[in-house]
């Protein structure tokens, strides 16, 4: 507002407004603009104040303010994951993780026509790779100078671990490292506490033999893949078991309860039929009038 004024004053100009008594040319004058204009711009910054509290509050209630990437959609305004598309993020993770460059990862989804599309770039990959959201996080204001950070706001696709370890990736990649280890169930346990994608992690030995380890870093928790082979191994049997006892016994019996309703109910039908055949020759015959 000073600078206003004195940008007039420098000018021999004058602010005069047709709507309010306001004349700069008298000392009352310049009094009344410069508290009106303090005033507008005090309820501009309450303003902003207000919008950006909302927007904080919104956006830790999972409502974010762009476009969903791949592998989410909106719900009810909410930013929700898209099993539709989740895998393909994943799989992006894993590849980028075993050594897939940008570039090669992109032409191997060109080759299948991943979603149907052969215009996969490698800057759509790292975009992707780069991205707070499948980590759960999200950050306002990327290309401003102090943006906003907002931790656990979405459901997460991908382990912090992992988005970490992803991060730092890069410079191995750009040598075409390829991982040699294998890990059987990365991004797809749990923490049994929290519900965070575990990371995982290997140890190997002076005999060569890699051990494999699940854990979450918030609850301190560990798995070892020993132990969650030897618990799927044990469900895949029950299942089997559980499918055969049902082929065996359960299925024939649930077909012949099917069945039975069925004759009955035919059977009961031609008795029916039956009856209404007799009373029709019985009322042409004269037993009984209509009455």
């Amino acid at each position: 507002m000073g600078k206003t004024n004195n940008f007039l004053d420098d000018n021999n100009a004058y602010l005069d407004c047709a709507n309010d008594e306001i004349n700069t040319t008298t000392a009352n004058g310049k009094m009344i603009s410069r508290l009106l204009m303090s005033v507008s711009q005090n309820e501009i910054e309450r303003t902003s104040e207000r919008t950006k509290v909302g927007l904080a509050g919104a956006i830790k209630s999972g409502h974010i303010p762009h476009v969903a990437p791949l592998g989410y959609k909106h719900e009810d305004k909410k930013l929700v994951i898209d099993y539709a598309t989740k895998d393909i993020v994943i799989r992006i993770f894993d590849l980028y993780y075993n050594g897939y460059s940008y570039q090669k990862i992109s032409n191997l989804f060109n080759e299948e026509k991943v979603l149907e599309k052969n215009n996969w770039r490698d800057s759509t990959i790292q975009t992707i790779l780069e991205n707070e959201i499948y980590k759960g996080d999200f950050v306002h204001g990327k290309r401003a100078k102090h943006p906003t950070y907002y931790e656990d706001v979405v459901e997460p696709i991908i382990s912090k671990e992992m988005w970490a370890d992803c991060q730092v990736q890069k410079k191995k990649n750009s040598r075409s490292y390829q991982r040699t280890l294998t890990y059987l169930y990365l991004q797809k346990l749990r923490c049994p506490k929290c519900n965070r994608i575990l990371g995982g992690k290997a140890t190997t030995k002076k005999n060569g033999n890699a051990y494999f380890y699940y854990y979450c870093n918030d609850c301190k928790i560990e798995f070892k893949e020993k132990v969650i082979n030897d618990y799927f191994n044990q469900f895949i049997s029950e299942l089997v078991e559980y499918d055969s006892v049902v082929n065996q016994f359960f299925l024939p019996m649930i077909k012949q309860k099917f069945d039975e309703p069925k004759e009955q109910l035919e059977k009961e039908i031609k008795e029916q039929n039956n009856k209404l055949e007799r009373i029709k020759k019985a009322y042409i015959n004269g037993v009984f009038e209509l009455k």
